[in-house]
């Protein structure tokens, strides 16, 4: 476990102890605001870890989501704003550490190393104009896809069985189960719900085959929390694909939290693991493929 393991862990830890499940996302987000982007650097959004922590942060704070380096700062004849010197944002990446190969010589991947740098908000900085962001304009997002085109766009699918007054996914016979939406108190409950079954049928064998789906596992597990945790973030990206909130009601607030507060803490690799496995799910059931950015 790395001491970055332990940075984002801990402040997960710091929300839930504050009585909030940061991924239930009780801030308010506007439509296609949610996704954290490198507009000013290479332009491509942020992904896994990454996006969720960014995204966090930019609500709670009123900020846009756009982020940027200190080195590209520097280079656009920005300032950060004095006193936001010491407010950096951590993200995070994976390097991979190279170790010379004894008997050839060559340079071979050793193992992945979590590391992170700081990034700044551009409601931090002063002297950079992004358009449609601060210049006074107003920048017009592409067309949200709506929620049942997400569903309907899922390529090799499981089959949802609408009823009953439960939901959830079966491997052994690679099903969803969904009460019906009239069940639910709103139309963003029930996608929220259905988004989270089916992160838990990417699981299956016959798609990304995460063993805590495919194995048997015993409910309050480690295996079972990290699972949970996957979907629950899953759920927590969709949602944002079609700009709408993930913020259903929990059966036992008290206890979710005293549980997931248990699990991050005994394990602190699982957040960031679990959002890893997360940003896979999403992309597998949207079907695309999107880059990640690393350090500038």
């Amino acid at each position: 476990m790395s001491k970055v393991h332990q940075i984002v862990t801990d402040k997960v830890l710091e929300m839930i102890k504050n009585g909030v499940a940061p991924w239930k996302r009780p801030w308010k987000v506007g439509a296609g605001k949610q996704r954290s982007i490198d507009m000013i650097g290479k332009g491509t959004y942020y992904n896994g870890i990454n996006q969720f922590m960014l995204s966090m942060t930019a609500s709670m704070n009123g900020w846009s989501n756009v982020w940027m380096t200190f080195n590209m700062i520097k280079a656009r004849n920005g300032t950060i704003k004095e006193d936001q010197r010491k407010n950096g944002t951590c993200a995070y990446f994976y390097k991979m550490l190279q170790r010379e190969n004894q008997v050839t010589g060559d340079l071979e991947n050793s193992h992945p190393m979590f590391r992170f740098f700081l990034v700044y908000n551009l409601d931090q900085v002063d002297g950079i104009i992004v358009k449609g962001v601060n210049d006074g304009t107003v920048n017009v997002p592409d067309t949200l896809p709506a929620p049942q085109s997400i569903v309907d766009g899922y390529q090799n699918a499981p089959e949802i069985r609408f009823g009953g007054d439960r939901a959830c996914y079966s491997p052994t016979i690679d099903k969803i189960s969904m009460p019906a939406l009239d069940a639910f108190d709103t139309v963003e409950n029930y996608y929220a719900t259905l988004f989270h079954e089916m992160a838990h049928s990417t699981g299956h064998l016959t798609r990304l085959n995460r063993k805590e789906i495919m194995d048997p596992i015993k409910f309050g597990s480690h295996d079972y929390s990290l699972e949970e945790l996957v979907a629950e973030l899953t759920s927590v990206y969709l949602c944002d694909t079609c700009g709408i909130s993930n913020n259903r009601t929990l059966e036992s607030a008290a206890g979710y939290l005293a549980h997931w507060h248990a699990a991050l803490k005994n394990d602190p690799t699982m957040f960031a693991t679990a959002a890893s496995r997360a940003q896979k799910a999403a992309t597998h059931i949207l079907g695309k493929v999107e880059d990640v950015i690393e350090e500038d």
